[in-house]
This record gives structure tokens, sequence and C-alpha cells, in this order.
């Protein structure tokens, strides 16, 4: 009864169009029905589906409706929440989650103020607003372009997750920031660098083996802190790094391993005294496993001692090992797996200093000037 009804409604053009569907009902096979039973309400409804179903290249909103409204129901800091969970299901690091966080948290203080309550009445006037907000809120350029990144990619999963049906952020142009190219210590100076600790002390022996190994192998120094006993193998002149979800196997240099070994020797029983041996490679004053910010507050002290001008953190040891090996002929290949990037195009400030370089090279030494 309810097809002829439709069919009653619909005239002859729509007995026309419908007529194979109407025969997959006599063979007993009801191809609509059994994609629609759950939302069949009557006439009207039954004839969207059919004008939908002759048309599958258009999006299905009605279908799909009443799965939206389950799925968005929850606040908008559920629903970030859950964003971030995707995010560490993907292995970003903590500190990249949580910077996504700081991002959103403005977002949703910037909705809040325009009274916006739910995640599907965002529109991209609201998302300029956002911009705004954050440059009235003097951040740096390089924030404001990464919480407007944050945000487009919150709307974007939101889309992709069917949450919402219009995205506001696919239109929302984000001005690039051109980063200045940041200077790279030179050779000299992380010579000077490693040379700067006491090596007569337990304290001075240990961070001159974690900086040879961060400066040896490019580690961030989230990999170099969290190393264990069993990541380095000295025989083989080899450390197994972990960092961002992943974990690779790089060279270990003779002075690394050199060092290393005097640590072991020496200084880590001395720092860790009567308390018990864990896993932890690196050993603090107090017998505890060392953390990033005690790494870097060493090394900000051995680079003032060595006489060279802040600033410099684990991080510009990283940088150094990459623009020093590109000047000596290394590929850069070959420098996308030591440092344990995805692709090249994370390299780019590496060859950009080289490049630098080189035409400060071709400046000095150009017959034709």
């Amino acid at each position: 009864m309810l097809l002829l009804l439709c069919f009653g409604l619909l005239g002859r053009s729509a007995r026309l169009t419908v007529s194979p569907v109407f025969h997959c009902f006599s063979s007993g096979i009801p191809p609509l029905f059994h994609r629609f039973s759950s939302d069949l309400s009557g006439p009207k409804l039954l004839k969207e589906k059919l004008l939908q179903a002759k048309q599958p290249g258009l999006r299905k909103e009605k279908v799909y409706m009443r799965k939206e409204r389950r799925r968005s129901s929850g606040s908008v800091n559920e629903l970030i929440e859950e964003h971030l969970n995707w995010y560490r299901s993907r292995n970003y690091s903590p500190a990249s989650i949580e910077s996504f966080r700081r991002g959103l948290s403005h977002l949703t203080e910037l909705l809040d103020s325009r009274n916006v309550k739910r995640v599907q009445d965002v529109r991209l006037d609201d998302l300029e607003a956002f911009r705004r907000y954050l440059i009235g809120r003097e951040m740096a350029p390089g924030s404001v372009e990464l919480y407007c990144r944050t945000a487009r990619r919150f709307f974007d999963w939101l889309t992709d997750t069917q949450r919402i049906f219009v995205n506001p952020g696919a239109e929302f142009v984000i001005p690039r920031v051109k980063y200045n190219i940041r200077d790279v210590p030179s050779e000299e100076d992380v010579r000077r660098l490693l040379e700067a600790p006491d090596t007569n002390t337990a304290v001075g022996l240990r961070d001159r083996a974690i900086m040879e190994t961060a400066y040896g192998t490019g580690a961030r120094v989230s990999e170099v802190v969290g190393l264990e006993i069993g990541d380095v193998e000295l025989q083989d002149g080899r450390v197994r790094l972990r960092g961002k979800g992943k974990e690779r196997l790089v060279p270990l240099g003779r002075q690394a391993c050199h060092w290393i070994k005097c640590y072991l020797h020496v200084a880590r029983p001395t720092l860790l005294g009567e308390r018990p041996a864990g896993r932890a490679l690196w050993i603090g004053s107090y017998g505890k496993p060392l953390s990033d910010p005690a790494v870097r507050v060493q090394i900000r002290k051995h680079a003032a001692s060595a006489g060279i001008p802040p600033p410099l953190s684990p991080h510009s040891l990283r940088r150094a090992c990459a623009t020093h090996m590109l000047r000596n002929g290394a590929h850069p290949e070959q420098i996308r797996v030591l440092l344990g990037h995805a692709d090249l195009k994370t390299l780019s400030q590496y060859l950009q200093v080289s490049l630098k370089d080189l035409k400060a090279m071709h400046e000095r030494s150009n017959p034709g000037k």
C-alpha cells in the first residue's frame, strides 16, 4: 500500500524511474527497504529516498541525518577530547597533542563569547573572528598560524566522521608565516660545548656523554632522555631511538661510544649510590631518571661557560648534526633516515642553511665580482 500511494503521488515520470526498483521487490530483493527500513515514515520520505537513489553522486544528507544527530550529541569539549584521542591513536607526541589542546581551548573561548554552543552552528566568520582573537591577544605569528590550522583540522575531522555536513574550515584561508632561518652552531661552537663539562665529576661525565650522543645521532631531546640501558649497543656502535611512536636504529660514533662507556663504568654507579638500578640510561643527581628540563638546563649552563651566545638548546645540537653532515657531503636521504623524518620536506630548513653558506662562500670567492 505504501508503494502504491507513493506511485500515485509521483505520477507517470516517477513510475517510469522506479519501475526497476519495483521489479526488485517482486523478485524478493528489497534494496531500498533494506537500506532505509529504519527511516521510513511516510510517502514523502520514501519519495526523497527514491530520488536520492536515482542520483547516487549527491550527498545523502537525509539518509544519515539520524546517525548525525546521534553522533554529534556530545558537547564541544567532548568532541575536542575525542579528536585529541584520534591524534593519540596515531602516535602523535604528547607535546603536539598539548599544543592542539591549547589551540582548541582558545577556540572554545571564542565560540562561548559569540554564544555558539554547537559545532554545527560554527560558520566561516567565526573562524575569521578566531584568527583576529588570537592576533588581539598579541600571540606570535607562528602560534596564530598553528592554532588556526589546528581549528581547521578539527572541523575537517568533524566532517570526515560525519558530525557535521558543512565544513566551515573548507574556505578558511590561513596566511603562511615566513619563518626566519635559525642560526646553527658552528663546528667550533659544538666542539667548545662538548668540552665544557668537567669530566672529573659524575655529573660532568654524564653531561658530556649526553651531548656527544645528541650531536652524534641528531636525536630529539625526548629520544635521548628516554634511552634505556638495553637500547645502547656499544660493541656494534649503534643505539635504538624511540620517538613519535616510531623506533629506529642509528649509528653511534666513536666519541659517543667512548663517553657512554665511561659514564656507565664510573658516573652512573656514583649517581645511583645505593639506590636500585632501573632501566633508564641517564640518572640525575638524586638517583632518579633524568628529565627533559634538566637536560635543557645543563646544556644552557655549559653553553654559557663555553662562551656560546644564547639561545642554545638540545634541538640546536640536532640542527647542527644535520647541517654539518650536509656540509660534509652526506646525502639528504641519509640524513632524513638518521633524524627520523617522514619525508624530505622537513629537511628544507637545513638545506636552506647550506644554501645560505654556499651563497656566502660564492660571494667571497667568485672571481667575477
